[in-house]
């Protein structure tokens, strides 16, 4: 599971991702509603420069969500991956967090 979690393809480099893990120990417990217990932990909010949702994100719940963070991540891009036209790839819309618009920017492409 460990080696799974440190290991990307070369493909994905262009994303200059970070990945931070954390020994459940040193987290934050959180309760949830079914009783499971979910390990968390606090962090600054300007450590978050951009949110992606995925292709297969609900969405009538992205706007809920760039709602529900917005007041402690007013600095952060919204975005949403979505299939390209022709090829086997996804491009990123950027999302207009007050209004929910989305705008084509300058093609930012993901591989397949």
């Amino acid at each position: 599971m460990v080696k799974s979690l440190l290991t990307k393809s070369t493909t994905w480099s262009y994303e200059n991702e970070y990945r931070l893990l954390i020994q459940p120990e040193h987290g934050v417990g959180l309760q949830q509603d079914d009783g499971r217990v979910l390990e968390s932990f606090t962090f600054s909010p300007a450590c978050v420069r951009r949110v992606d949702f995925g292709a297969r994100y609900p969405s009538e719940k992205i706007q809920s969500e760039i709602h529900a963070l917005l007041t402690d991540y007013p600095h952060v891009e919204w975005r949403r991956a979505v299939y390209h036209e022709t090829d086997f790839k996804l491009e990123y819309v950027t999302i207009d967090p007050t209004t929910g618009a989305e705008h084509h920017g300058p093609r930012e492409e993901a591989a397949q």
